[in-house]
Parts: structure tokens; C-alpha cells; sequence
């Protein structure tokens, strides 16, 4: 079976306007989850997105360029094979990802996964000046003790002072994590 991921979005910018383009074909379902944002410092239209499930997951940042769409990095798990930059502790691919752009063009995303340390939950951020360049942190991991328990998909925003803050549907099943300010600040209100 082939599978078509096709992302759809109509940019404010004029120059990156567009109504449809596909992506990546596939094989079988890889289950593709994406997110798409207008970047404010050149106006042109990126996404993130997932190709792939658990460990083999492959995520991309890629970049309208009318009239297709440009890889501009990928990364995978720690044990992953598709591609050279991996994510410290991250052991399988689980479920959205989240994309922010701040107004300097400074990329920011979030992933749902699960931590190799403890075998549970945890969720990730990314942050690249370039969209090229990564460095990855983990925001929460439930701890091995956490049976039964389970993190909820991330949502990124990107406040007045260009700085990144989780927003619900970011929700806990008996756990709060202790998030430093200075790493990814809370917003649960």
C-alpha cells in the first residue's frame, strides 16, 4: 500500500502560499504526524514532522520552496538508524510533534516518546538557530516507578520574550514534573 502525506496550509506570507504539495511517499502506514508554522523572520512556511513509528521513527524539518518542499534536517531516536543526529535517551517515537518559530527565526519543537533510561513517557525539546543544528533535552520523563502512568502530547508556543512555554492539552496522570524555568516553563492555566 502506498502512502501519500500531503500537508496543507495557506501561509499569511505571499511568497510561500500554497495550497497543497505532497511531502514523502511511504510504504504500509508510518503513521506521519506533522505541524506547520510560518517562520517571522524570512516569512516562508515550515514544517516538522514524524515519517515512522517507535525506534526507527525518522523527524524532519523541511521548508516550502514553491514549488516543492526542502529538507532542511532530520534526526532519530538514539538507537535509530535514518539519520546521523540523535536524541539522548530517546528510545521510540510516540504520537504528535509540536512546532514554535520566535521572531528571530530560532526553530522550537516537542515530542512525545519513550525514555530508554526508564522504559516510560517522556517528552522532548529541540531548539536549532538554523533549523541545521540541534540540541535536544529531555522536559519530563515519568520515572520507572510510574506504572500505569502516562504523558500527554506537547504543545509549544512561543511567549512575548521569544521564549518557549508547553500549553495544555499538556496534562498529567498523577505526575508533575519539576521543569526548571530556565530548560521549558510550564504554562498549565
Amino acid at each position: 500500500m502506498l502512502v501519500c502525506i500531503i500537508l496543507a496550509q495557506m501561509a499569511t506570507a505571499q511568497t510561500s502560499s500554497f495550497t497543497a504539495a505532497k511531502v514523502d511517499a511511504g510504504q504500509e502506514c508510518n503513521w506521519p504526524f506533522n505541524a506547520v508554522a510560518t517562520n517571522p523572520a524570512d516569512n516562508k512556511v515550515y514544517a516538522f514532522w514524524r515519517k515512522g513509528a517507535g525506534a526507527g521513527a525518522t523527524y524532519k524539518l523541511i521548508r516550502w520552496d514553491n514549488p516543492g518542499w526542502t529538507t532542511l534536517s532530520t534526526f532519530t531516536t538514539a538507537n535509530g538508524t535514518s539519520s546521523s543526529v540523535k536524541v539522548p535517551d530517546f528510545g521510540d517515537a510516540a504520537d504528535k510533534v509540536s512546532l514554535a518559530i520566535d521572531k528571530t527565526g530560532r526553530f522550537h519543537v516537542v515530542f512525545k516518546g519513550i525514555a530508554l533510561s526508564t522504559v516510560n513517557d517522556g517528552v522532548w525539546y529541540g531548539t536549532s538557530a538554523d533549523g541545521v543544528n540541534w540540541s535536544f533535552q529531555p522536559v519530563d520523563i515519568l520515572p520507572a516507578s510510574a506504572a500505569n502512568e502516562s504523558l500527554y502530547d506537547a504543545v509549544i508556543e512561543i511567549d512575548k520574550q521569544n521564549q518557549p512555554t508547553r500549553r495544555l492539552p499538556v496534562q498529567y496522570h498523577s505526575h508533575t514534573p519539576d521543569l526548571p524555568a530556565s530548560v521549558l516553563p510550564a504554562n498549565r492555566g
